[in-house]
């Protein structure tokens, strides 16, 4: 699953052991249980990637997925100049 909203990223953070990297000003009242620590140094990069339960047997339509999207990531990654990770 993906999440896009700062709402869900949040409400994750609070259920769950887990950090999440945004701005500070994502931190509104209804969030006070939540710290906001300031970032040092340089700016984060970026990535993507894919999740699995590593104790899940990856069924042959995951893994024709997966490599499907490695492939294009490597494509995209050529065009724009860079190198995928």
């Amino acid at each position: 699953a993906e999440m896009n909203t700062i709402p869900a990223m949040l409400g994750l953070v609070m259920r769950a052991n887990v950090g999440f990297i945004a701005a500070p000003s994502a931190v509104t009242e209804h969030n006070k249980p939540l710290r906001v620590i300031p970032l040092e140094g340089p700016t984060p990069i970026r990535t993507h990637g894919l999740l699995f339960m590593d104790r899940h047997v990856q069924t042959p339509a995951s893994m024709a997925l997966i490599s499907l999207i490695r492939k294009q990531t490597k494509a995209k990654a050529s065009e724009l100049g860079a190198t995928p990770a």
